[in-house]
């Protein structure tokens, strides 16, 4: 038994390391194309404006140029426009923190830039798992070989070969959050990442919430301190109205609000009653959330369930991803979910019936399949492909939303039962 278990261990290892490892060469070849990091090139080119003293969400909005010629650290030197590369983004979607510290990147040519972006998301995309597994106390003391599974798995996902390829934000961002949490004691520190990580609003709420609901509120300000401190920072330098760069801010948010993506409006197609299911799930988690933290004194509940935190943290989080707009990229935060049903089935958890660990364990696996398939996978079935491909988005993109579904589902049932469940964690 022992011997199969062995077996099953390094097969599981050597399985994922393979999946890792194409998704890893996807990443490579995506970013040294020509039409990779197309995200990061918003935030490289947005850094021209800023070390020419100028406003850059302002800058996009008006369509200006950054003025000519450019010197870069690399030895590189652009004598004429243009300075954006061809077919790539120029919006610069996130607020002033992280557009001014990406702006670093603006001091190298594009092609250094990129790869150094990428490097640097691929360590937050290592770190970014092992943060998630500090939040669960079963799993955070497993054996290294499962560690490394999570890690290889966290790769793995579309969403964050996705974000690795195209060079956003997110990871950063996430990342972010999860030190926010996490850093209690050190709530200045706790405080300066979650100004960072609200530069992507709409993923970062969660932390905020959850700081608000735990009465960490410290960090919370600290964090819109950062925010306001960026925005006249950024406003300073560029000699424009923080005013101006707030309304600049709204109108680049207006071009996400209805554009289609995995949020939970984007799947009906008439507009009224898509925004009418979203405020109606808003309001169910809600409650939801509200009762529980009333009926359990949520500060007791976590001191005798540690559990409590990440199952509320992971319910906030596919809140977000259903409730405001979001592209299939975001959904490597279902890594949250799948360290959870590990958790419970594997930390000790022995109060669970059979029928509640194999609805679990088929739910993670359900997650796995739809959250890892390529998102263009059909591309390459010859002559068919450009049939099959928008089928095959189109279906995808369904998919994600209603497994986002079950997984909210599951982790508010999880949520209701969690003292039902046990707190004995089994040896690593």
């Amino acid at each position: 038994m022992k011997l199969l278990s062995k077996f099953l261990d390094y097969f599981s290892l050597l399985f994922c390391g393979g999946l890792a490892a194409v998704s890893l060469a996807y990443v490579v070849s995506r970013n040294v194309s020509a039409s990779g990091a197309t995200d990061f090139h918003s935030y490289w080119y947005a850094g021209h404006f800023i070390r020419q003293g100028l406003d850059p969400y302002t800058a996009f909005i008006n369509e200006a140029y950054p003025r000519v010629p450019i010197t870069y650290l690399d030895g590189y030197t652009v004598n004429h426009l243009p300075v954006a590369q061809p077919g790539l983004a120029r919006v610069p979607a996130n607020t002033a923190p992280i557009v001014i510290l990406l702006s670093a990147f603006s001091f190298f040519s594009w092609t250094t830039a990129k790869i150094l972006w990428m490097t640097t998301n691929l360590m937050i995309s290592l770190l970014t798992p092992l943060l998630v597994l500090r939040m669960f106390p079963g799993t955070w003391s497993l054996q290294l070989r499962y560690k490394i599974l999570i890690v290889l798995l966290f790769i793995s996902l579309f969403g964050t070969r996705n974000v690795l390829g195209n060079g956003q934000t997110s990871l950063l961002v996430f990342a972010a959050m999860l030190l926010a949490i996490q850093l209690e004691k050190e709530w200045v520190l706790g405080g300066i990442a979650l100004g960072i990580a609200l530069s992507k609003y709409s993923l970062a709420l969660p932390a905020v919430v959850l700081l608000i609901i735990e009465r960490r509120y410290r960090p919370a300000i600290v964090g819109i301190i950062i925010q306001i401190l960026s925005l006249l920072a950024l406003a300073s330098m560029s000699n424009q109205p923080p005013a101006d760069i707030v309304r600049a801010y709204f109108k680049i948010a207006k071009l996400h609000i209805y554009q289609p993506g995995i949020h939970l409006a984007a799947i009906f197609p008439n507009a009224t009653i898509g925004w009418l299911m979203v405020l109606l799930l808003s309001a169910g988690v809600a409650i939801a959330v509200v009762c529980y933290a009333h009926k359990s004194n949520y500060h007791i509940a976590t001191s005798s369930t540690p559990l409590t935190r990440p199952v509320l943290f992971n319910i906030l989080m596919i809140w977000t991803l259903l409730a405001a707009y979001h592209r299939a990229y975001d959904t490597f935060v279902v890594v949250i979910f799948l360290v959870l049903v590990a958790e419970v089935l594997i930390g000790g958890h022995r109060n669970l019936s059979v029928s509640q660990r194999w609805g679990l364990a088929i739910m993670a696996a359900w997650v796995l399949i739809v959250m890892m398939l390529p998102a263009r996978g059909v591309e390459r079935i010859g002559s068919m492909s450009a049939t099959l491909i928008p089928v095959w988005l189109k279906y995808q993109s369904g998919a994600v939303t209603v497994s986002l579904l079950i997984i909210l589902w599951a982790s508010v049932f999880i949520l209701y039962h969690i003292n039902e469940f046990g707190n004995g964690y089994a040896s690593a």
